[in-house]
């Protein structure tokens, strides 16, 4: 299991690496955000515990169905339009992080300089994708995520004030200087 999310995330890293020479990045600068992508301990769990694999497999099915979106914009190969759909299918019923995708198809940087509504109708089938699998995985989990609280309320329903301090200020500690802070540096 654990050479196998290695692979996972070796993989993604190769994908980033892709991403950023589609991109028009240099091969050099492309290699630095893949590296960095590698390395960046922001969440080591999803590499290193087997029970979070699925954030690999999202990652994973996201970069595809981004490079397959990216190549049917600007090549019109009806192919890459069925890999984007098929991979973000599977980003979609593998985590819920991945419903980040219509907002990250909507300000490509393929559709960044075209206009509102051209941006919109290469993105709708996107969007209505995800909204399908929204629905879905709202009906089969019972809710965002399927997690539920000691009242047995969907678990995203339980924000408060420790939730909010996480993401306000721990989050961007966490993804500026990925330190165990728990445990005395030396």
């Amino acid at each position: 299991w654990h050479a196998a999310s290695l692979f996972l995330h070796f993989s993604c890293s190769f994908l980033v690496f892709l991403l950023i020479i589609r991109f028009g990045a240099e091969k050099w600068s492309a290699m630095a955000g893949a590296l960095l992508f590698l390395v960046h301990g922001s969440r080591p769990e999803a590499v290193f515990w087997t029970g979070a694999q699925f954030d690999l497999w999202a990652t994973l099915f996201f970069l595809i169905a981004f490079l397959a979106f990216d190549s049917w914009l600007r090549d019109g190969l009806r192919p890459s339009a069925a890999v984007c759909f098929a991979a973000l299918l599977c980003a979609f019923m593998s985590k819920e992080s991945a419903y980040v995708a219509p907002l990250a198809f909507l300000f490509s940087p393929s559709l960044i300089h075209r206009k509102w509504r051209e941006r919109w109708m290469r993105t709708a089938p996107v969007f209505l994708l995800a909204a399908v699998c929204f629905c879905y995985r709202w009906v089969i989990l019972g809710g965002i995520g399927g997690y539920r609280d000691s009242v047995q309320r969907p678990f995203i329903f339980s924000i408060g004030w420790r939730t909010l301090k996480g993401l306000t200020t721990r989050l961007g500690a966490i993804l500026t200087f990925p330190i165990n802070w728990s445990k005395p540096i030396e």
